[in-house]
C-alpha cells in the first residue's frame, strides 16, 4: 500500500489508516504513564519501527535475523528500547 500512498484514493485512506495507528500506540505508550507529548513520539517511533520492519521483509527479506529466536530476540530489544524509561 505504500507504494501507491500518492494515489488520489489510496493517500487518505494511508494517512487515515497510520494516523489511527499512531494515536493507538501513543495511548499505549501513555496508559504505561508517559505524558501525552512523550506518549506521541514514542508511538511514532513504535509505528515506524513496525513499518520499516514490514518494508524491510518485503525488499529485503535476507537483511532481518531468519531464525525464529533470532527474530524473538530482535522484537524484545526493539521493545527494551521502545519502553525503557530515562
Amino acid at each position: 500500500m505504500l507504494a501507491a500512498a500518492d494515489h488520489p484514493h489510496v493517500a487518505p485512506v494511508l494517512a487515515r489508516v497510520t494516523e489511527r495507528r499512531v494515536e493507538y500506540t501513543a495511548g499505549l505508550f501513555a496508559a504505561l504513564g508517559w505524558p501525552a507529548e512523550e506518549a506521541r513520539r514514542w508511538g511514532l517511533l513504535a509505528v515506524t519501527a513496525y513499518l520499516g520492519y514490514a518494508q524491510m521483509a518485503h525488499v529485503a527479506p535476507g537483511a532481518l535475523p531468519a531464525a525464529e529466536a533470532e527474530r524473538h530476540r530482535y522484537v524484545d530489544q526493539v521493545v527494551r528500547l521502545l519502553t525503557a524509561a530515562d
